[in-house]
């Protein structure tokens, strides 16, 4: 498997959108993903890896540096969304955390695409002014 790109979310990136998947087996909030927590910070990994290539597949993978912050959190409401959607799949209510994180992570990614398309716009006209 290939590293990561810079921009890449880490777990706890996702944990401050879902703290409320971040309790333990005994109910104790921690604020991030352990072997403890459902899911768990493997599985987590595991959705980011995936939620990345998601976002990759909108904007490409030669991103510049002036977009990783944009890109990141997209990847972590894109992971986010994952993991609503592996534990309630038919929850699809305007007040459901699923729906919140895709709603968010469309119009952001939606966004992220336009500036990036923009950027090599711009990049290519500046080119052929020179």
């Amino acid at each position: 498997m290939p590293d990561p790109p810079a921009w890449a979310p880490d777990a706890a990136a996702v944990a401050a959108i879902l703290r409320a998947r971040t309790v333990d087996d005994v109910g104790a909030e921690l604020g991030e993903f352990t072997e403890n927590t459902r899911p768990t910070a493997a599985t987590v990994a595991e959705l980011i890896a995936q939620a990345v290539g998601d976002v990759e597949d909108r904007v490409g993978t030669s991103l510049p540096d002036q977009f990783h912050e944009a890109a990141r959190s997209c990847a972590a409401l894109r992971a986010a969304q994952l993991v609503e959607m592996s534990y309630q799949p038919q929850s699809d209510e305007p007040a459901s955390a699923y729906t919140s994180a895709r709603l968010t992570y469309e119009e952001s990614v939606a966004r992220l695409e336009r500036n990036v398309q923009w950027d090599a716009l711009a990049a290519r006209g500046a080119d052929a002014d020179a």
